[in-house]
């Protein structure tokens, strides 16, 4: 039998509750992740 991955939604607070006083952290990443695409560091497969 196939075992399906376990599946949770969290809130928009929750998120919110997590990331607060991260912001720059949060955008630091993510700045990070479009310089090492735009250097092609990165693989986007077709969806």
């Amino acid at each position: 039998m196939v075992r399906l991955p376990d599946f949770s939604v969290i809130s928009g607070s929750e998120v919110a509750e997590v990331l607060e006083g991260e912001e720059g952290l949060v955008t630091r990443t993510v700045e990070k992740g479009y310089l090492s695409h735009d250097d092609g560091d990165t693989v986007n497969p077709d969806s």
